[in-house]
């Protein structure tokens, strides 16, 4: 995305690469949901899931597991008439609702074989058929979108299952001790100046 701007890859190599990548997102979920905790031992099972629409696999597992989900987000990803989908650049506003649908089927068009491989095989779930209407779209799903409606408020045509909730934070680590190392390299020298960009794949210090 940080290269593309958008949902294009930049050629066929980037498209194995992004197969590959969902791949990987779809296998890590239902041990994300069933295995114990690595750190601890302690058995787990989900009893609900809060998930991102790009995990993609998310309605199949709480299907499977018969748990409520809950999508949670930081870019719109329901269909609306108001902005384009964040993965599709479209001037005209005749075809934002559009975008949605459109990227919602593609990525769907493009994982179906690896989704339906998921479901029989690990979910012991019947595969979805090919025809089927079903393309990965959140829009029958409680939503969250973690933005400030001072931003961008809540669209009109999203309905009670849609909100925006604000940005989340962590509790400020008042209490913070850094290592005796990284105090003395910043005690070194000029005070470091950081500059970040979100989720971008580049990150840079100065």
């Amino acid at each position: 995305m940080a290269r593309n701007k958008g949902l294009i890859p930049s050629g066929p190599a980037e498209i194995s690469i992004q197969r590959k990548q969902l791949k990987a997102i779809i296998e890590s979920l239902l041990p994300a949901c069933t295995e114990p905790d690595i750190e601890t031992g302690v058995p787990f099972k989900a009893q609900a899931i809060i998930a991102n629409p790009p995990a993609y696999g998310h309605a199949h597992v709480a299907e499977a597991l018969g748990v409520p989900l809950h999508i949670f987000f930081t870019m719109p990803w329901t269909p609306t008439y108001e902005f384009p989908h964040p993965l599709a650049r479209v001037p005209q506003s005749a075809g934002y609702w559009l975008t949605y649908i459109v990227v919602d089927l593609l990525i769907w068009w493009g994982i179906r074989g690896y989704i339906n491989d998921f479901r029989k095989k690990k979910l012991k779930l019947p595969p979805i058929a090919y025809f089927s209407t079903y393309h990965g779209s959140i829009s029958h799903l409680p939503t969250g979108y973690m933005w400030s409606p001072h931003v961008v408020p809540k669209p009109s045509d999203w309905g009670s299952l849609v909100d925006v909730v604000g940005y989340c934070f962590l509790n400020l680590g008042s209490k913070y001790q850094p290592q005796d190392e990284f105090v003395e390299w910043i005690q070194r020298g000029p005070k470091p100046i950081y500059i970040g960009f979100g989720s971008m794949v580049y990150i840079f210090f100065y």
